[in-house]
């Protein structure tokens, strides 16, 4: 046997991704390996080795695949099919991060048939192990969650064999995904209470505080909110404790973990919709938990992503003081950037910085600062600032040849040019993203800059370019049904925000503007269908998981009543449409802006005062007050405002 292997399994736990504003973080590979020498193997090929780990561990995946690539090929030529498996174990990882899918799928295929007929050695069967939870993630980023669920159940299995409780727990985690990705939460939920179980009784260790992390970033992923806040607050006290203790790297766990635990509390402060002192609560805990992840953190990484995610919430707060504290922190934060490593991350840090400067850019300050000009936000970023911080993002993504760092980044500066209405360049820069995007299947990304080179055929009077950009956009957001489900409470992201619009906005595309304008058939169809698909998406955001199995062939509503018609109330940007569906007829389409004036206005109203409604009672009173206060006409009758109640009872 020509090595013996020692490694941390848990760092194999697949990482919850994310559609949003907030990049997919990195996935990362076993994190110690140690290796002892014996004369058939190359000292080159195990230097080859840990280099490639570490430029995979600082983010520079382009050139870890290749060192990697080197590393296997010399490691087959000397006959040590263990460590070859190893390393194709890793490349594949990096494979995945730059998108090459089907190379990573060869790698890992190479590593399992390395690992074969080997059971009797306990460090084949921890490879193969690992092998098997790449092997899972590579499935269930292929959209196959069952072939993952069982890929991981036997990596399971492999792990209990040899005896390793760590990567017990990890697959199990990874288990949960699979389960939750297939709508079986039940299933999730036992698994995670078993391992919480199994983790109490465990002594106090850093080994213990890591598997208490990953559980509490998944259950925050799958929408146990509280849960996570209590096994995260769990894992700040054992972390504490060994800090207080002076053990190695554990002041560094301080950080990681108050750094996921203001991202629990701010998904906490999200779900009470900003509105009241419990919201206002977990909203401080988070900026605290960020302040403090920022000043212990020996990681200059952990430091920037904390002051980041606190940027990110004092803007979107956007109260007077937190507005001002925000001014502050962003003009500290360009030069910190400049401290860290080129990497992915790196790439991922200016362009976060970027769109919190953008908010700030958009914001009123006269009306913040109550017209006192020497409280406003000044310097106010310019756009050529955040212009240059994003250029210079491009320009490293370029260098590490990292194409979804670079899609994320191109099409973030094409929203700059579409924001100063330099739509030409806008145009330019936000098909590059898409070509480099759906290059590499990130249809999170993809959908983004298709909705944005939407709208900006749109404004350059391209209507038919912009239907067809706007209906790819929901393609790819329909291919990340399960995705959006599972992430869209997290930190960054916002379905009123960065989902909805899409649908709403491709239907004003597909409605014409004036009553006068008839809409053929198709448009109408066509309008409806994508309605009906954001109730979908709509259902899956409200109950965290992509609960309804959509069949492909549509039922028609003459096989259903023959006298019955279907009322689709649509509110868009600017007007009320309706669309009436009757059995074996035409389509019929009503259209009102006075309608959506008066909606609108008491849209407003209950988003800006956080109403809810328990029953028809309720939202009859909160009208005739507004008819009182002469917010809204005396005109209008209830039924006028059933679609914004529709709406505000979901949210």
């Amino acid at each position: 046997m020509s090595a013996i292997i020692l490694f941390a399994t848990l760092s194999q736990i697949t990482n919850p991704t994310s559609l949003a504003a907030k990049p997919v973080p990195k996935v990362s590979p076993p994190a110690i390996v140690r290796l002892q020498n014996f004369s058939n193997q190359p000292v080159n090929a195990q230097e080859q080795l840990q280099q490639g780990i570490k430029l995979y561990q600082q983010e520079q995946f382009s050139e870890a695949a290749q060192i990697l690539q080197q590393a296997s090929e010399a490691f087959k030529t000397a006959g040590d099919g263990l460590n070859e498996a190893l390393t194709l174990n890793y490349l594949s990882y990096a494979y995945q991060q730059l998108g090459q899918l089907p190379d990573a799928q060869g790698a890992t295929n190479r590593s399992l048939a390395l690992l074969q007929n080997q059971d009797g050695f306990k460090e084949y069967l921890k490879v193969r192990a690992q092998a098997l939870n790449t092997q899972g993630k590579l499935q269930l980023a292929q959209g196959k969650a069952e072939t993952a669920l069982k890929t991981w159940e036997e990596a399971t299995k492999v792990y209990q064999k040899a005896g390793d409780e760590a990567g017990v727990i990890g697959s199990q985690i990874n288990q949960t995904q699979a389960l939750q990705t297939l709508g079986f939460y039940r299933r999730a939920q036992n698994i995670l209470e078993n391992l919480e179980n199994s983790l109490e009784k465990q002594p106090n260790s850093l080994l213990k505080i890591k598997e208490l992390l990953s559980l509490g970033n998944t259950q925050r992923v799958i929408g146990k909110i509280k849960k996570s806040q209590e096994v995260l607050e769990q894992a700040k006290k054992l972390a504490e404790q060994l800090r207080s203790a002076m053990l190695p790297l554990s002041p560094q766990l301080v950080a990681e973990t108050l750094l996921s635990l203001g991202n629990t509390y701010q998904t906490l402060a999200n779900n009470e919709n900003g509105q009241n002192n419990q919201a206002e609560e977990f909203t401080q805990k988070a900026l605290e938990a960020y302040s403090e992840a920022a000043e212990i953190s020996i990681s200059p990484t952990i430091k920037v992503q904390a002051q980041l995610n606190k940027l990110r919430l004092l803007v979107d707060k956007g109260n007077k003081e937190q507005l001002l504290e925000a001014q502050k922190l962003w003009t500290q934060l360009p030069s910190e950037l400049e401290q860290l490593p080129l990497s992915r991350q790196k790439v991922y840090a200016r362009i976060n910085l970027a769109q919190s400067l953008i908010k700030i850019r958009e914001i009123e300050v006269t009306k913040v600062a109550d017209n006192k000009s020497e409280e406003k936000l000044s310097p106010n970023p310019s756009w050529l600032q955040v212009a240059e911080i994003v250029k210079t993002g491009v320009e490293e993504a370029k260098t590490l040849e990292d194409n979804r760092a670079q899609a994320y980044a191109l099409g973030t500066l094409g929203s700059l040019y579409e924001k100063t209405a330099q739509f030409s360049e806008a145009q330019k820069l936000s098909e590059q993203a898409v070509q480099l995007a759906e290059g590499i299947s990130a249809s999170d990304i993809a959908y983004r800059w298709r909705w944005q080179l939407g709208r900006i055929y749109k404004a350059r009077g391209n209507s038919e370019q912009a239907k067809g950009a706007y209906k790819q956009a929901i393609n790819h957001l329909k291919s990340l049904r399960n995705d959006i489900a599972s992430i869209s409470r997290d930190v960054q992201f916002s379905f009123r925000e960065e989902v909805e619009p899409v649908y709403r906005e491709y239907v004003s595309l597909l409605l014409p503007q004036t009553a006068s304008t008839q809409a053929s058939q198709a448009n109408l169809k066509e309008a409806r269908d994508v309605m009906e698909s954001l109730k979908i998406a709509e259902l899956d955001n409200f109950f965290r998981r992509a609960c309804l199995d959509v069949e492909d062939k549509p039922v028609s509503l003459n096989e259903i009543d023959p006298t019955a018609a279907v009322i689709y109330p649509i509110i868009l940007p600017d007007r009320l449409a309706v669309i009436v569906s009757l059995s074996n007829q035409q389509s019929k389409l009503k259209q009102d802006k006075e309608e959506q004036k008066e909606i609108l206005k008491l849209e407003q109203h209950f988003f800006k005062k956080g109403e809810k409604f328990y029953s028809e009672n309720d939202f009859t009173e909160t009208v005739n007050n507004l008819r009182e206060e002469k917010l809204v006409s005396k005109h209008t009758t209830e039924d006028d405002y059933l679609p914004v109640l529709q709406k505000i009872m979901t949210c």
